[in-house]
């Protein structure tokens, strides 16, 4: 599995695009459903996405879903190079990658927030 799990863009003031500063550290678990391998890490990006939900960004993946609790989101995908995000009851939309490969990711909400929703995006 390639990919460092993490994937930073971050405005000058380190406090993602709006200036405000999320609750929490979102993590995440991804299992290589190949090789059984598993690797964990945290959010280095999260975006505001105010009221309303920044939709979903355009993907050409076939990944299947889940929220398995409510503060987690799970997917399960195939990609050449493919993002994980999870959107918080805090505003933020977290995310997770590069992946690559087919495997199992688990996304998690900072503690004290909930999901409200997630997806993938890549190729």
């Amino acid at each position: 599995m390639r990919g460092n799990g993490a994937f930073s863009v971050n405005t000058p003031s380190g406090k993602g695009n709006s200036g405000a500063v999320p609750s929490g550290i979102a993590s995440y678990s991804a299992t290589d459903l190949r090789s059984d391998r598993s690797q964990k890490g945290t959010s280095r990006f999260a975006a505001r996405i105010g009221r309303r939900s920044a939709g979903r960004p355009e993907s050409r993946l076939g990944e299947r879903g889940s929220f398995p609790t409510d503060r987690s989101f799970q997917v399960t995908c195939d990609g050449v190079q493919w993002f994980v995000f999870v959107d918080c009851s805090d505003g933020f939309r977290y995310t997770f990658g590069p992946f690559v490969g087919e495997l199992r990711v688990t996304a998690n909400c900072p503690l004290g927030t909930r999901v409200t929703g997630g997806g993938v995006f890549g190729s």
